[in-house]
């Protein structure tokens, strides 16, 4: 049997996330950053780490959906949201 594997600039990277700060009043603040290259990350505002949370846990509360996959497809979006309201330099 032959696998045949995307090409590499089609192949999505693994992403986690982790919690960066905690405010004072409790609230995490989150970044999101490729597994492999843990330094090309991005921190997440207060808002947005707060949304990201709200889904992985609506997510993972519902068995008919693969977390994994799920996961990771809201990662890639928010970081895509991210690196798209960041001016270029």
């Amino acid at each position: 049997m032959h696998i045949r594997h995307p090409a590499p600039e089609i192949t999505e990277e693994r992403l986690d996330w982790l919690t960066y700060h905690i405010e004072p009043d409790g609230t995490q603040i989150c970044a999101i950053r490729p597994a492999r290259r843990r330094n090309d990350g991005v921190v997440l505002d207060r808002r947005t780490s707060q949304l990201l949370q709200v889904l992985l846990n609506e997510i993972a509360q519902d068995n008919t959906i693969p977390f994994p996959q799920a996961r990771q497809a809201v990662l890639r979006a928010l970081r895509r949201a991210h690196n798209h309201r960041r001016p270029t330099e």
